[in-house]
């Protein structure tokens, strides 16, 4: 884990500049950072503490290698605290103690960080304690005795050395254990935002690769799609067009073969041809304004939107199909359903014109309680529904059904047309 890719570049510009008011405070000589006489202090080697964290923080242990060098990282961390704590007399040691947490919360797991937070913790209190009660409190002690004395000299001396004693030694302590319980307090909400900060990152890579998974699966799907509409419209060419054309060429080679013999029949036949010609390029029109269709609405009210296809159905078919729709039910409806409406009626009315051989159709909307009940009825030779099953529009029919918490039902038998009816639960 190199410099440039510390997962917290704001924590590290944090440890430095605690480093540095850290060594600064070794340089100086001023009374918040003196110390009192006959405490050990090392200056050179408090700088070279310092230095040392310095050096270790523009290089973290790599991650394949954690679980060896990160121990001895931590381990010197912890050894450099206790010498800067015991021996060198380190002025701001606590300072110190905020850089171990900060370097082993980012770069250990929870317990052990935790772990270490509480060994510099003990540290910095044990240096406190360890300072008091071998330098600080005797010197203090004589200090207020002899002034004691001065101010009061007709008191007896050993009354006095009680009362200095007592008064020292309770006043030191307060402020003693203050500055213990407020570097406790330090170091735990330093390890609780790291842990905070780690667990959002973790988050967030989590959230990345989720992210990441999702737009896979969102191409699969889409490849998957197109590769079933690719066959949809393969089919749909074949099974049309291909019907079509073959019979177009038929009568064009039977025209061809009597253009000699019997010319007036020959005209005949290629009437019919240019009439297959003609329904055919018709077809293929209806077809591409279809897939290029993204509104088949076009921001049409669904009555105004139904009314036309109809009209041009019967234009195509001559059957001109009874519609019993209420057209303020029908407008209200939400934008999706009335689509898929549309879509339903608009499939269904392709086939009837394919396959039903129908004389009359019959549409019908209507509200029966909660719930939307879409007729669509023909009295046309019907099919047998278990042998039906590579139809695409039924399947579309029956899909977009389904994602508007819809039943799609389909009532048919040979000789006896066709009724699909769907019912919407709770369509609002």
């Amino acid at each position: 884990m190199r410099l440039q890719n510390h997962p917290f570049q704001f924590l590290l510009r944090f440890e430095w500049c605690l480093l540095t008011i850290a060594a600064l405070g070794e340089l100086i000589q001023i009374p918040p950072f003196r110390l009192p006489r006959g405490v050990p202090h090392e200056p050179a080697w408090n700088l070279a503490i310092v230095l040392i964290f310095v050096l270790t923080s523009l290089r973290l242990p790599s991650p394949n290698l954690r679980r060896y060098s990160a121990i001895f990282y931590g381990a010197l961390l912890v050894g450099l605290l206790a010498i800067a704590a015991f021996w060198s007399g380190f002025r701001l040691l606590p300072l110190l103690c905020i850089v171990v947490v900060l370097r082993c919360g980012v770069m250990f797991e929870t317990k052990i960080s935790w772990v270490l937070a509480a060994v510099s913790f003990l540290t910095g209190a044990g240096a406190q304690i360890y300072t008091i009660t071998n330098f600080r409190l005797p010197r203090l002690e004589q200090i207020a005795l002899r002034r004691a004395v001065r101010l009061a000299p007709d008191v007896s001396p050993d009354f006095l050395r009680v009362e200095v004693n007592e008064l020292v030694v309770s006043r030191l302590w307060t402020t003693t254990l203050s500055s213990i319980l407020l570097l406790g307090l330090v170091l735990l909400f330093v390890q609780v935002l790291l842990g905070t900060l780690l667990a959002e990152r973790r988050s967030r890579d989590a959230l990345a690769g989720a992210n990441t998974k999702l737009r896979d699966y969102a191409l699969k799907v889409e490849t998957l799609a197109t590769l079933q509409e690719r066959n949809r419209i393969s089919r749909e060419l074949h099974d049309s067009l291909g019907h079509s054309l073959t019979a177009f060429n038929l009568h064009l080679a039977a025209a061809l073969r009597l253009l000699r013999s019997d010319p007036v029949e020959a005209e005949d036949l290629l009437q019919e041809a240019r009439r297959i010609g003609s329904e055919t390029l018709r077809s293929v029109r209806e077809s591409v304004s279809s897939l290029r269709s993204e509104d088949p609405l076009k921001s049409q009210p669904l009555t105004i939107a139904l009314d036309l296809l109809l009209q041009d159905w019967s234009r195509s078919t001559q059957i001109f199909p009874i519609c019993e729709i209420d057209a303020i039910l029908a407008n209200s409806l939400p934008e999706s359903l009335r689509v898929a409406i549309y879509r339903i009626v608009q499939e269904a009315l392709t086939n009837i014109a394919k396959y039903a051989q129908a004389n009359a159709v019959k549409i019908g909307l209507e509200r029966s309680s909660l719930d939307l009940r879409l007729v669509i009825q023909d009295d046309g030779v019907g099919f047998v529904r278990s042998q039906t099953q590579s139809g695409f529009g039924l399947q579309g029919m029956e899909e977009r059904s389904l994602a508007l918490n819809g039943v799609l039902t389909i009532t048919t038998a040979v000789g006896k047309g066709c009724r699909i009816e769907v019912l919407f639960s709770n369509p609002d």
